[in-house]
């Protein structure tokens, strides 16, 4: 009986060793790895030449459309890679290239002409580029994956506006100059047409009965009765 005691006393003394050891382990690879890490480096072997970050923009949803405050809300799903060199906090996959696939809810501004309303086409531009790094640290591509063969936006997982039609989209990249420096803009055009169903069976229908009604209202003879409820 002593000796079973024993052997069991040693098996549990040797399992709380083994996770106290791997525990100054996991600490000890933590600290190192943070040790030199500097979160605003770029994830660049050679300094002297620009992180390449490929660009996948997913258009899921027009939300809103503010005619009033000319502002533009949609749902995009943003996929970036580039190649890191250094420990990042996003998936990093066993070749070093990292995936940051981000969804967002974005507002822009949008120039809205309502002239033809309600059988109006709206264009609205969306901007994506690197504010902080010029073209020689920081160049956005964009990722073929997220394009269709005629230069516009993936809309597989587009769901459809009950007020808005998405006519077509189109990519378009151009530099901005300021202050001597380049910077890679990426311009997303959206090119979006209302619905007329809703306006045409509540406002113009409508109207034009009641504007025939009164223009019928004079053929009556002054002494006809139904003049007056018309």
């Amino acid at each position: 009986m002593d000796g079973c005691w024993r052997v069991w006393s040693i098996l549990l003394f040797s399992t709380i060793f083994h996770k106290i050891f791997c525990s100054e382990d996991e600490f000890r690879l933590l600290r190192d790895l943070r040790q030199n890490y500097d979160p605003v480096e770029r994830p660049v072997k050679n300094h002297s030449e620009p992180v390449v970050v490929k660009l996948k923009i997913l258009l899921q949803q027009i939300v809103d459309v503010d005619e009033k405050n000319q502002v533009l809300t949609v749902v995009l799903w943003f996929q970036t890679n580039f190649d890191a060199r250094f420990p990042v906090n996003f998936v990093v996959s066993y070749t070093g290239e990292v995936l940051h696939a981000p969804p967002a809810i974005v507002m822009c501004s949008c120039e809205i002409d309502i002239t033809w309303f309600p059988f109006d086409e709206q264009l609205c531009v969306l901007k994506y580029g690197v504010w902080t790094y010029s073209k020689p640290y920081v160049d956005i591509v964009l990722d073929e994956e997220g394009l269709q063969t005629n230069q516009s936006m993936n809309t597989e997982y587009y769901i459809k506006n009950g007020e808005w039609d998405l006519l077509g989209t189109d990519y378009l990249k151009n530099n901005t100059g300021y202050a001597n420096d380049n910077y890679p803009v990426h311009l997303i055009y959206l090119l979006i047409r209302r619905r007329t169903i809703y306006y045409g069976m509540n406002w113009i229908v409508p109207s034009i009965l009641f504007y025939t009604s009164n223009v019928l209202g004079f053929t009556l003879p002054p002494e006809c009765g139904e003049k007056i409820t018309l």
